[in-house]
């Protein structure tokens, strides 16, 4: 699996508005939750900045 690593940094918002930050990564690591089987982990982070 690749590993990345970012760093996200507002330095200046221009506008007064809502801005929405998204970022997903895919273990693609099989396993199996309760009995049942998947082929790969779906991560998913959202941040709502309101400046």
């Amino acid at each position: 699996m690749k590993q990345l690593n970012a760093t996200l940094l507002f330095i200046v918002l221009l506008w007064i508005s809502k801005y929405i930050v998204e970022t997903t990564t895919k273990e693609e690591i099989p396993g199996s939750d309760n009995g049942v089987d998947y082929k790969f982990i779906w991560h998913c982070a959202t941040q709502c900045v309101i400046r």
